[in-house]
């Protein structure tokens, strides 16, 4: 059973501690404007936060939820200051939060849903869940030691999508990020070229997983 008081406060904990890279990160795929996004920073928190303790859904990774409910916000707020939407139309975040899912479109909350598990499944997944964190984070250190940052970015939270198996199209991908799909396209399968033709990634890959079924690399 999840702890939500814990797990919130481990998601506010994770949020103090990066947060500089979090706001950069974000910066990053938005036209910044200074005067909303402090707010939407602070208010996208503070929504998590409530969905957590609300709903006892476990985060399974907290950076990449939070980017994309921040970049998803900001977008709505940048446009409702420009006067193309209004307060009724927030859309995805609003609607998530609201318990209105039908009205998303069923690829945008498989995205949510992809980097969130419900807590009456966890015990079930918690072994396999550790195995692919673990083949994750050594792979984000390895990456950032080859590729450029925002290119590894890219491949990382394809490769967390696609790990839990419903995954991901690159033209989502291209749609979250606001990237050319066919810079999306090149950068994924350059690092799963990468990934396949580097033995020791291979080897540590079976290693973790003590097996060659997960195969998110050639799909």
């Amino acid at each position: 059973m999840l702890d939500r008081e814990k797990h919130k406060d481990d998601f506010f904990k994770y949020i103090i501690e990066n947060e500089r890279e979090l706001q950069n990160a974000l910066k990053k795929n938005i036209t910044f404007d200074p005067e909303i996004f402090d707010d939407v920073t602070a208010d996208t928190i503070v929504r998590i936060a409530e969905y957590i303790m609300k709903n006892g859904i476990k985060i399974n990774n907290f950076k990449y939820f939070f980017f994309i409910c921040a970049k998803r916000e900001y977008i709505a707020e940048q446009n409702k200051k420009r006067g193309l939407i209004n307060n009724s139309n927030r859309d995805f975040f609003d609607n998530i939060f609201n318990g209105q899912e039908k009205k998303e479109k069923p690829e945008d909350l498989l995205v949510y849903k992809e980097l969130t598990e419900n807590s009456e499944d966890i015990s079930v997944q918690e072994e396999k869940a550790e195995k692919i964190h673990t083949l994750f984070k050594y792979l984000e250190e390895k990456l950032n030691n080859t590729f450029p940052p925002d290119e590894c970015d890219i491949f990382l939270i394809y490769f967390r999508l696609k790990s839990e198996k419903k995954g991901i199209s690159y033209k989502k991908m291209a749609e979250l990020t606001d990237k050319d799909l066919k810079y999306i396209t090149n950068v994924i399968k350059k690092i799963k070229k990468y990934i396949k033709e580097n033995p020791d990634i291979q080897n540590k890959k079976r290693e973790i997983l003590n097996s060659d079924e997960f195969d998110v690399f050639n799909t």
